[in-house]
């Protein structure tokens, strides 16, 4: 009998290892970057030096309103997230919303990747952020990268939801 109940602990134990190095497995992945990737999309705002200097980056879902200051070896970002018309005439609840800042190489070469914005399960409206990152001397330019998903209700159950994307 006491076996039985040390087998049983044991396998609950092992159950929770399990469980929480899946969990782990699976926000990594949600934070994997960009980093040596080489970026395709044309939108990449070229970087001065000093500052603070205002750019807008902008795809057909997403506008980012953002001004940066280039300092040493770090850059200070803040801005503005706003979805566009595309999605927010038929959508009203976004699920999830990540924006990533992607700091670039001569070669187009995405050297640092770093997640500004996260928003879930919150009406449509706009989101602001602010971040210092650390930028190496080789960085001349950045873009920003993201990945979400928007519903038409905020109820878990019906409604039509949309998936939408931007890679680096």
């Amino acid at each position: 009998m006491k076996s039985a109940i040390i087998t049983g602990t044991w396998f609950k134990r092992l159950a929770m290892i399990l469980i929480a190095t899946a969990a782990a497995a699976g926000c990594q992945s949600q934070r994997m970057s960009s980093q040596g990737a080489v970026a395709t999309q044309q939108e990449n705002v070229v970087l001065k030096p000093g500052g603070p200097h205002s750019d807008q980056w902008q795809t057909l879902d997403v506008a980012v309103d953002f001004s940066y200051r280039r300092e040493d070896a770090s850059i200070q970002i803040e801005g503005t997230v706003r979805l566009l018309p595309r999605l927010t005439k038929s959508f009203r609840d976004v699920n999830a919303l990540t924006i990533q800042v992607n700091l670039l190489d001569e070669n187009n070469v995405v050297v640092k990747s770093e997640s500004v914005l996260y928003v879930g399960r919150v009406p449509i409206e706009s989101w602001r952020f602010n971040r210092s990152i650390a930028a190496p001397d080789n960085v001349v330019a950045l873009n920003y990268s993201y990945s979400g998903s928007v519903r038409d209700q905020a109820t878990e159950t019906g409604g039509i939801e949309s998936s939408f994307w931007q890679v680096p």
